[in-house]
């Protein structure tokens, strides 16, 4: 140190010259402070903040005149609760160079930290790493989505190469047998990778077909325009379940088709058949009259066996619902299926329990559903075999129901059909139950058998299932409910000739109403007629005392139909038995009310005979 009493004047002079070089070394080492990005303290060895540039003042929240000289600890007590408190003083005390991160309350989410000892205290930099640690976890989070995704997804350059590809997309291409995940994308990527490039928008719609599975596939660019993603997702069952959508949409188009058809059709056989019976009804006609009439009556019948096929394939024919044993219906419809097969070729074998198989269920379309199949295992085996019928009661598991979009869990009959023929290919097997397919001569089949089938199936709210391979056969397996507690047959009574009486014919068809009511009259019943179920309920008042059966089409001109017509006489005149008649036994109309064939119910066409069979049963029940 300088004494002021013995220092000459260049003393004085040295010594400004020093302060001056300190002053400058200051405020260039204020200046590069100031220029830091990072926040930057110095410490002395009391914790005392001794300096703070301008980064620092933004990031604390606090002036640096009101920072220097403070204790550091005192003016962020925060950090006291952090990690960052013991690193520090560690540092302080060893004199050792530091670098972490810490989340600092208050001030940021994520904090860098560097700590270099200096003579006499500790120098900090502080760097705010938020921003960025938020787009690196967002860029792990993205990384992981694509990794770990069960979905094929590539990334893609502007030329279409790949460049990258997860371990989905790998796996699914050793899945399907092909090189790389290339393989996997549609044809056409490269059209819509130029739009998407070009657009800069998403894609969506493109599909292709690996190893016998489908694929949709959607493209997105990635930020910069330089790549794009092409997500891939898995839609094998997505198309079967549209295509099996799309078939029971035919299916019903055909059936409220036939349905429509049917009910004229009926009606125009009602007028045949009931005008073929009234003639062989008389007495003294020529020979050639009268087997012109049996042709026409047969031929009426063919027709109305025909139309109710129809009706079954469109699910509109009138199911009567019993207690049924299917294994005796079995044995019953082999024996009248070994009958129609006309030559030893072929021959059937019955496989059953040994005891009854309840179901409920309409026993006459069960037969003809049997004789169905087996006329159909028929077509399959030109040079002769065994078609096998094993009926089985089985349980039907959760797991193996999802296999079959009709199925379900629960107690079951089961119907196999098991032919030795030449089986099918998979295309023709998905369609072997389209209405009028077949692969017979078109002289030969109708190509209603099948669907026959599965209107059966359908409305015993049951399932059929198909294993079949060429060369080695096909077996088709009926699922039908099965009765919890088996139950005998109800007995049917026994039909009474009641005595003549009155009757209120109600049938909207001028020529069916004319020769029923001829029919009916020349047996000895008073007879009243009306064409609309209106034109009955004014009438009624005039003839309800003299009448005891209503008889009513179903479907009729007019506000009231035979169901309304028939609950409004019941109410009036409780005694009264009802009948219906219809070529169209599923209208909506019919919901509550119970018909039985041959009790209350006749499906046009019919003979009069069977008209008259049901009346004289009414009026001895009555």
């Amino acid at each position: 140190m300088i004494d002021p009493a013995t220092a000459s004047p260049a003393s004085f002079a040295a010594r400004e010259i020093v302060d001056a070089q300190l002053r400058a070394e200051n405020a260039r080492l204020r200046a590069v402070l100031g220029s830091l990005t990072d926040c930057h303290l110095a410490l002395d060895e009391f914790w005392r903040i001794t300096e703070v540039n301008e980064p620092a003042e933004r990031l604390l929240g606090h002036t640096r005149e009101n920072l220097i000289g403070r204790n550091f600890w005192e003016s962020f007590p925060q950090l006291v609760r952090t990690s960052a408190y013991e690193l520090l003083q560690s540092a302080m005390q060893d004199k050792v160079v530091l670098h972490f991160e810490e989340t600092i309350p208050e001030l940021a989410e994520w904090v860098e930290i560097h700590v270099h000892p200096e003579e006499g205290g500790l120098w900090l930099y502080f760097h705010d790493r938020s921003a960025q640690r938020h787009a690196e976890l967002e860029l792990e989070r993205f990384a992981a989505l694509t990794r770990l995704n069960p979905n094929p997804v590539v990334e893609v350059d502007t030329t279409g190469r790949i460049i990258f590809a997860n371990r989905a997309a790998h796996e699914l291409a050793a899945a399907v047998s092909a090189d790389s995940p290339a393989e996997l994308l549609p044809i056409g990527i490269s059209e819509a990778l130029v739009e998407c490039f070009a657009s800069g928008e998403s894609s969506t719609g493109l599909e292709s077909i690996a190893g016998g599975r489908a694929f949709a596939w959607s493209l997105f660019p990635a930020a910069g325009g330089e790549s794009a993603y092409v997500s891939g997702s898995e839609i094998t069952d997505v198309l079967r379940l549209e295509k099996q959508l799309q078939q029971t949409q035919k299916n019903d188009a055909v059936g409220q088709l036939a349905t429509g058809i049917a009910h004229d059709f009926n009606a125009l056989l009602s007028v045949i058949g009931a005008a073929a019976g009234t003639i062989l009804e008389g007495s003294d006609l020529p020979t050639p009259v009268q087997d012109a009439a049996r042709q026409i009556s047969t031929a009426t019948l063919r027709a109305g066996l025909l139309t109710q096929q129809i009706l079954t394939i469109g699910q509109q024919e009138r199911m009567s619902s019993a207690p049924v044993d299917f294994a005796a219906t079995l044995a019953d419809s082999a024996t009248l299926a070994a009958q129609l097969l006309g030559y030893s070729e072929i021959k059937i074998k019955i496989d059953t329990p040994g005891h009854p198989v309840p179901v409920e269920g309409d026993r006459t379309m069960l037969e003809q559903m049997i004789v169905n199949l087996v006329l159909n295992a028929r077509d399959a085996m030109p040079l002769g075999g065994e078609v096998l019928l094993r009926l089985r009661a089985v349980d039907v598991e959760a797991a193996a129901a999802e296999l079959h979009p009709d199925a379900r869990a629960g107690r079951f009959a089961r119907l196999e059909v098991r032919d030795q023929g030449v089986g099918m290919a998979p295309e023709v097997a998905a369609r072997i139950f389209a209405p009028f397919f077949t692969t017979k001569a078109k002289e030969a089949r109708t190509g209603l058998g099948l669907p026959v089938v599965l209107g059966v199936v359908k409305q015993h709210q049951g399932w059929i299932t198909i294993q079949t391979k060429l060369g080695e056969g096909t077996t088709m397996s009926v699922f039908i409910p099965l009765l919890a507690v088996p139950e005998a047959e109800p007995a049917s009574a026994t039909a009474g000739r009641g005595e003549r009486g009155g009757i209120l014919l109600v049938e909207d068809n001028e020529g069916i109403r004319a020769l029923l009511v001829r029919y009916l009259q020349a047996r000895g019943y008073e007879v009243f007629s009306a064409s609309s179920g209106d034109e009955a309920l004014e009438l009624w008042p005039q003839v309800s005392a003299r009448v005891q059966v209503l008889v009513t089409d179903i479907v009729m001109p007019g506000e009231m139909n035979g169901p309304a017509l028939s609950r409004e006489v019941s109410r009036i005149s409780p005694k009264v038995r009802s009948i219906y008649m219809s070529g169209y036994a599923n209208d909506e109309s019919m919901r509550g009310v119970a018909l039985e064939p041959g009790r209350n119910f006749l499906a046009k066409p019919f003979a009069p005979a069977d008209l008259h069979a049901i009346v004289q049963r009414a009026f001895a029940e009555g």
